[in-house]
């Protein structure tokens, strides 16, 4: 499962590696989601959803990567079943071992 996560990250474009960062940054502040999931497809034929969080005078958007396991977490996270404690970076550390890089 661990070289999956890898393997799945190291594949991705920098913008959607961004837009994952973001989404764990948001997640672990514990932002609500305020739209419903709609599976779509970018111009790459990769699929994806896009979500939106609450901020107090604005909302965060970010495209979510239609991983099974990112979205198998984010739909608990809607459903309030996980709390999000940690970022993107602790996850590819976690599964890493030790290391901090994808090198």
């Amino acid at each position: 499962m661990k070289a999956e996560f890898l393997e799945f990250i190291k594949k991705l474009r920098t913008d959607d590696y961004d837009h994952l960062d973001n989404l764990f940054k948001w997640l672990k502040e514990g932002l609500r989601m305020t739209n419903s999931l709609k599976l779509r497809k970018d111009r790459g034929g990769t699929f994806y959803y896009w979500g939106k969080f609450a901020r107090q005078n604005s909302d965060e958007e970010a495209k979510i990567i239609a991983h099974p396991g990112i979205v198998e977490l984010v739909k608990a996270y809607r459903e309030g079943t996980v709390k999000i404690d940690f970022y993107l970076d602790d996850l590819i550390s976690e599964a890493l071992g030790t290391g901090t890089s994808l090198d």
